[in-house]
C-alpha cells in the first residue's frame, strides 16, 4: 500500500518581505516533508544584491527549535546555473531546497515556520502568494499516522 502525497496550503497573500512576515503549520502527525513551494502573483528575477528569500525552519511543539528545513533565493550565486534559474514567475510553483532528509522528518504537533525576507527596497514582495507543503505521513520506520478516514 503506497502513502498518498498530502498538500497543506498555507494562504500568505501580499508578502511585504521587509518586515520578515512568517506563516506557521503544524504537522497533524508524524510526517516527512517531501516538497515546499512558494506560488506568487508576482515576478521576481536573481540579483547580483537584491533579493526574495524563503526559508522554512522546524520551531518544534514549544517554538524553541529553529531547524532549517528548506531554503531559497532569488540571489545571483557563483555557480554555473541558468540566468533565470532562481526566478520566481507568476503563477509558477518556485520549490525551496530542501535540506538533508534527517531535517525532513517532522513529529506530530512540531511547527513548520516559513519567513520571507528580502534585501532591497520592496524586492522580495510578492502579491498573492500561496506557500504549499507537500508530506507523506509517518517518517522513519513504523511511524505513520492515519488521519480521519
Amino acid at each position: 500500500m503506497s502513502n498518498p502525497i498530502q498538500t497543506a496550503t498555507i494562504i500568505a497573500g501580499d508578502i511585504d518581505a521587509d518586515g520578515s512576515p512568517y506563516w506557521s503549520w503544524r504537522a497533524p502527525c508524524d510526517v516527512t516533508i517531501i516538497g515546499i513551494y512558494l506560488i506568487g502573483g508576482t515576478a521576481v528575477e536573481r540579483h547580483a544584491t537584491s533579493y526574495h528569500r524563503s526559508t522554512a525552519a522546524n520551531r518544534g511543539v514549544d517554538n524553541l527549535r529553529n531547524t532549517n528545513i528548506a531554503t531559497r533565493d532569488t540571489l545571483i550565486a557563483a555557480d554555473p546555473l541558468p540566468d533565470d534559474w532562481d526566478n520566481i514567475a507568476i503563477g509558477i510553483p518556485w520549490e525551496l531546497t530542501l535540506e538533508d532528509a534527517i531535517y525532513l522528518e517532522i513529529s506530530e504537533g512540531e511547527v513548520i515556520r516559513i519567513t520571507a525576507t528580502e534585501n532591497g527596497a520592496a524586492y522580495g514582495d510578492i502579491a498573492d502568494a500561496t506557500y504549499q507543503i507537500n508530506y507523506i505521513n509517518g517518517n522513519g520506520v513504523g511511524h505513520s499516522c492515519i488521519l480521519n478516514d
